[in-house]
């Protein structure tokens, strides 16, 4: 059946107002993150990114059938506006998703994979990212033989591989960053509480810092770092972060309230400091310390920032293709690869 291209209340023809703003929205993302990609290309040095990736495959379904779902809607030109000028001609599969997001060729390790030569090594690797996953922390800590819906996989295995990867990195201070997924293993590891929502939660969220955590940000990247807008997400677990070994730096208003969706860590061992958890200049002078000398600091966020497209993966979750439309609130993709870039610009830098 193809689309009734009716009037909006404002009287704006839908099919052309989603396809100039969609192409809006893109071109804008792209020159933005140029400037990112190259103060990460700089911090990196010629060392490779790691990318653990725990998707295990489903991404690239997913946002294949939200492709193939708006096609048979009729909305064909959208499609091809967003392969074409997002993903250079062809979908991208979820490494090379992130290889775009980065600007950076990757190394990949497939947790899918059992038998892998993996040598993690402080000379050839500048950043460590973990990424989302249909796995739950919840269930591998709880049910680790539970399987993953619709995977040979257990929850227990996607977790413990990725904690093994994990701890060979942060043993060497390889800096760190956890996205969806990785953001709750991470924050287990640093002695985070990680629970379950009442149900998954999907589509688009509104984040921002608030008046306390901008200067903790400032305080630790060196910089005036004002944040307000939204991520794509899709999760089902959820961080209760613990205040002396994590600061909060993105919150939300859209989601329960107890939803962390940033948080920078120190290392929870013997001998390093703890944060005061009240006193932000103090927590943030700690914290930029460790940084700077290259100490286990680590960075996270609840959301996926790498998907230059988030209103797919919302279209996918909620089948309005009126989510194309609006090109406000702003989108935080850029904003958090610019955060990223510059953890792994401080991070040893005294050293450099």
């Amino acid at each position: 059946m193809r689309p009734n291209f009716g009037k909006l209340e404002d009287g704006v023809l839908l099919k052309e107002q989603i396809l100039d703003e969609t192409s809006t929205i893109i071109a804008r993302e792209l020159s933005a993150s140029v400037a990112a990609k190259e103060i990460l290309n700089d911090a990196l040095a010629g060392k490779s990114v790691l990318l653990v990736d725990s998707v295990l495959g489903k991404f690239d379904e997913f946002a294949q059938n939200a492709i193939d779902r708006l096609n048979e809607q009729g909305w064909e030109e959208l499609t091809r506006l967003i392969i074409q000028k997002a993903f250079g001609r062809q979908f991208p599969r979820h490494e090379e998703m992130f290889r775009r997001f980065l600007g950076q060729e990757l190394k990949v390790i497939d947790v899918r994979k059992k038998k892998q030569n993996i040598n993690i090594s402080d000379r050839e690797i500048g950043m460590m990212m973990l990424s989302g996953s249909p796995a739950n922390v919840t269930d591998a800590l709880t049910d680790p033989h539970k399987k993953v819906l619709g995977e040979e996989f257990s929850h227990g295995y996607v977790y413990n591989k990725t904690v093994e990867l994990y701890r060979a990195a942060d043993e060497l201070n390889i800096p760190i960053i956890g996205i969806c997924y990785g953001h709750q293993v991470l924050s287990a590891q640093r002695g985070s509480e990680i629970y379950k929502l009442p149900s998954r939660f999907g589509g688009r969220v509104a984040v921002e810092t608030t008046n306390t955590s901008h200067r903790l940000v400032a305080g630790v990247l060196g910089a005036e770092w004002p944040l307000s807008g939204e991520v794509p997400v899709s999760h089902g677990d959820a961080v209760k972060y613990n205040p002396r070994q994590s600061a909060l730096f993105l919150t939300t208003s859209g989601e329960d309230p107890a939803v962390t969706h940033g948080l920078i860590h120190i290392p929870d061992k013997p001998g390093f400091p703890k944060l005061s958890g009240d006193d932000i200049d103090a927590d943030a002078q700690t914290v930029h310390g460790l940084l700077v000398d290259g100490l286990g600091v680590a960075l996270s966020v609840q959301g996926h920032p790498e998907m230059e497209q988030g209103r797919l993966l919302e279209f996918a979750i909620n089948r309005d293709v009126r989510v194309f439309k609006d090109t406000e609130p702003r989108q935080l993709g850029v904003d958090y690869l610019m955060m990223m870039a510059k953890f792994v610009q401080k991070y040893g830098s005294v050293k450099n």
